[in-house]
Order: C-alpha cells, then structure tokens, then sequence
C-alpha cells in the first residue's frame, strides 16, 4: 500500500490539536478509500503550554503516531526538518497545527501525484487573515518573484505534496530555509492549486 507521510510542526497549539486530530482522523480515512496509508509525525517545538502532554495522548489513541520534542522553540522550520528525517512515506507534506490549511484537501493533492505529478502546490487565492498580515505577506511574495524566483506562485504556498524524491533534497538545504521555496527552486513541475486560507481560530 502507499503511504503519506505528515509533518506537524507544534508551538503553542494545545486549543487546536484536538481539532486537528479529528480532522487527520477524517483525512485517513478518506486517504484508505484511495488506497494510502497515513504516516503521522508531531515535532513538539519547545511549546510551554499543554501540547506536548496533548500530543502524548493523541499517541496513545493512534498507535504509530510518532511525537519528537525539542528541548526550545527552534522555529517551524528547523521542527519540519526534524520531522522529515522519520520520513519513511512514497509522498510527504507538512501541516500547520493551527487548522488554516485544511488537511482534507491533501486527498485531492494526493490523487494528483498517484496520478504521475511529483510535486503538488495549493497557492492561496484568498486568504482569511488581518490587514497588515496580508500586505505583508503580498509585499514578501513580490519580492521574492522579483528579485529571486519570477516563476513562484505569487500568494506564495504553506500545503505540497511532494513525492520521495524531495526527501534527501530538503534534509540537506539548511537550518531554517524556507522549505516551500527551496523545493520550488529545484526546478520539478508542479501541479497547482488553489484554495482560501482560512483565519487562525486557536
């Protein structure tokens, strides 16, 4: 059977992590109905509040469930690393703890690269966050089409499914890059996309 592997990042996301194991648990199932299995690891990133005891207790429940803890907060991106190196899935991604990307649109991702794409990106056509985040973030996608990568997405992407091919890429690109942009800049095609990004509840 296929696998999916997952990466979740976590600080601070004790009011969200029960959501998202609902949500993940609705995710694996409609994963099975495609003939893939789910592969789950949490990287707690030094989160002071409840989250690594919740993350133990999602363990419990779901036997396989792998949950690696740094000491202190490394940022996402040095999390999503450790993660990656218990990679052992034919596809992988990366999750948000928070819910703003819905992890049932990793199924339709998924169906993409079972049908032949190595790389699957969803951009954000729209995107339920404040004023001055938004323009920030237009503002840093702008740049980086102007100044580095004219071909990246313009609203930038945070989901892709990316085939196992990635995996040895991404472990060697260093502590802390942006994870999206340095796949993007190796060049494989991608399948794009879109979806509206929902504001942060938790």
């Amino acid at each position: 059977m296929l696998k999916l592997s997952i990466v979740v990042p976590v600080y601070f996301n004790a009011a969200s992590l029960p959501h998202l194991e609902s949500s993940i648990a609705l995710l694996e199932r409609d994963l099975a109905s495609i003939g893939v299995e789910l592969d789950l690891i949490f990287v707690n990133d030094g989160s002071l509040d409840s989250s690594l005891n919740i993350l133990r207790e999602i363990q419990k429940r779901r036997p396989g469930t792998i949950v690696l803890n740094h000491l202190s907060n490394q940022g996402s991106m040095a999390a999503i690393q450790t993660g990656l190196k218990y990679v052992t899935g034919d596809c992988f991604t990366y999750l948000a703890a928070d819910l703003q990307d819905p992890p049932e649109l990793i199924v339709e991702m998924v169906g993409e690269w079972k049908r032949g794409a190595r790389f699957v990106v969803r951009t954000r056509a729209s995107r339920e966050d404040p004023w001055l985040t938004k323009s920030f973030a237009w503002l840093n996608y702008k740049l980086v089409r102007l100044l580095i990568m004219p071909t990246y997405p313009e609203g930038g992407f945070d989901m892709a499914v990316m085939d196992k091919v990635f995996l040895a890429h991404l472990l060697r690109c260093g502590h802390n890059k942006n994870l999206a942009m340095f796949a993007w800049s190796l060049g494989i095609p991608a399948k794009v996309l879109t979806y509206h990004r929902k504001e942060r509840e938790h």
